[in-house]
């Protein structure tokens, strides 16, 4: 079910509460994902999903609020009573198992502030279904954070804990008071009737009922014996001629059709099958051979594109260094025989020592250490991270080009989030199980156009399905050569649009360099199925980064 818009919140005089230096608004996937994980569906959705115009010089900002729930949405506490106690058993059902997430190490803290209220309206229903907005949020002046939080973790419990149907005690002021029923009395003495007048009135009211019903019955028998017999059905010289129309049209119609006809008669484009580009990679075609370079003293690499992108591409699993800190994921790829390339925002903020990747090639999950990354991470600057493997064998490389042009044919690999989902091998390597891969998600597109970003770096949005996880993956050319890594996605909801970006090759290959380590760069035309050609600067055997 896609997300619904229930309403829509100013920030003026209001501040959102924050956890670890960030909002907690912006932790909404993150407190979703671990409230289905712990309670299921029905705890998830209580919170509305946040979409945040943070204030400016002009504007006090605003939150524009999402829910996966059908029906109108109105205040719990404008509800007429029979409507008004359902949704609170709901809501207090799922409050009552928020309490003991309160005091766990993981989901307390984020939970405790989320579940502060900004607005006494924030507590709506959808349909029949309870949802919070206005959550995450306090008023301006009203005590530090750690106070609001105290606060909504002390309403919710006393909620929680309080047998139905009694209200929230610290959310009374949200509910109308039921109103009072006062009985009226009964009456002391019983009406004196003449039981002798009954048979009497019912033959009196038989008798005009008769003589009513026959003078109805006569008067229609004489409206409809004063009618004619007969009922002409068809106008025959009408319909003759609009008959006689239609057929005029028609032929005018068909001398229009020929005339145009005519006109177009040689005038048409016939494309020749064999000369149309193709519309996706050939999944039979082989890599070709001088689009890779065999690591040293190995083979050659034989195999199709899929091949060469699924043994080369890793998920890379970044637990986070704070006890608050949840676990990241996202994608890489080798660009030497032990170096993986990834961006920095993957790994930014994990504890070095936990990082770990695996894939089909590995075939468990192998430690990784950072050797290298940029300055930042921001949207338009470089974002970079270079991790070492150690004890890797028989993995091929991946080539660099750094010739791209709008409407080139590209590929995108890795693990995105939303796709991994439904992977049970996935599910299996979040429950512990280190021998446990999911599959590379491979998506085709084309470049949409290549672009400089404020701090001067070249971006290319293109068309190639990407999500969350594909983060740091490679985005190849037909031939398996890395034209550059995914790294960002902008979205508009109100328009429902979005667009892909990945960094170009030109700077990667610059900062792996710039870093001890050589990579290869086949620059040239891309022919799949047949022998590339020849690289227009000399290949470097690959080489490692300082240890």
């Amino acid at each position: 079910m896609a997300p619904r818009f229930i309403g829509k919140t100013s920030l003026a005089g209001l501040h959102p509460v924050q956890l670890s230096g960030q909002p907690v608004l912006a932790s909404h996937a993150r407190l979703r994902d671990l409230l289905l994980a712990r309670l299921g569906p029905a705890a998830a959705g209580l919170f509305a999903e946040p979409v945040v115009t943070w204030p400016s010089a002009d504007a006090p900002g605003s939150v524009s609020w999402y829910a996966d729930a059908n029906g109108d949405s109105e205040p719990l506490a404008r509800l007429p009573a029979d409507r008004r106690m359902p949704a609170e058993t709901r809501l207090r059902d799922i409050l009552r198992q928020f309490s003991p997430l309160l005091g766990d190490p993981e989901t307390g803290p984020l939970l405790r502030r989320a579940l502060a209220l900004g607005s006494r309206d924030g507590l709506l229903v959808v349909g029949n279904t309870p949802v919070l907005t206005d959550w995450g949020l306090a008023a301006d002046g009203g005590g530090s954070e750690e106070n609001i939080a105290a606060h909504a973790s002390a309403w919710t419990h006393d909620y929680a804990s309080v047998s139905p149907p009694a209200p929230m005690p610290a959310m009374a002021p949200l509910l109308p008071a039921p109103a009072r029923i006062v009985s009226a009395p009964h009456p002391t003495s019983r009406p004196v009737w003449d039981w002798a007048l009954i048979p009497a009135a019912v033959v009196i009211a038989a008798l005009f009922l008769g003589v009513g019903l026959y003078a109805g019955a006569r008067m229609v028998a004489a409206r409809i014996a004063e009618r004619p017999n007969t009922v002409a059905l068809l106008n025959e010289q009408a319909t003759r001629d609009a008959m006689d129309r239609q057929r005029e049209q028609n032929a005018a119609l068909e001398r229009e059709i020929e005339a145009r006809r005519r006109l177009l008669a040689g005038n048409v484009c016939v494309a020749d099958p064999a000369q149309l580009p193709r519309l996706g990679p050939d999944r039979a075609a082989a890599v070709p051979p001088n689009a890779v370079v065999p690591p040293a003293g190995g083979q050659a690499f034989q195999g199709s594109l899929a091949d060469l992108l699924t043994q080369a591409v890793v998920l890379i699993i970044a637990p986070g260094s704070g006890p608050d800190d949840g676990v990241s994921t996202g994608s890489g790829f080798f660009v030497a025989p032990d170096l993986i390339a990834t961006n920095r925002h993957v790994i930014e903020g994990a504890n070095p020592n936990e990082i770990v990747v695996t894939s089909k090639k590995l075939g468990r999950t192998t430690p990784a250490r950072v050797v290298a990354q940029t300055p930042s991470a921001e949207i338009g600057s470089p974002d970079i991270a270079l991790l070492r493997v150690e004890g890797v064998t028989g993995i091929q490389p991946l080539a660099f080009s750094t010739t791209a042009a709008p409407l080139d044919q590209v590929i995108a690999a890795g693990f995105p989030g939303l796709l991994m989902e439904a992977d049970e091998a996935f599910a299996r390597l979040r429950r512990g199980d280190a021998s446990a891969v999911p599959e590379v998600i491979l998506t085709d597109g084309r470049i949409n156009a290549i672009q400089s970003a404020a701090g001067g770096m070249k971006i290319m949005p293109h068309s190639a399905a990407v999500s969350g996880g594909n983060s740091g993956g490679p985005l190849a050319d037909a031939c398996g050569r890395v034209l550059g890594i995914n790294t960002f996605i902008t979205a508009n909801r109100e328009q429902v649009a979005h667009a892909n970006y990945a960094q170009k090759s030109d700077g990667i290959v610059a900062f792996i360099r710039q870093n001890g380590a050589d990579v290869a760069d086949l620059t040239g035309p891309c022919v799949p199925g047949t022998p590339a050609t020849p690289p227009t600067a000399p290949v470097a055997p690959a080489s490692a980064a300082p240890r």
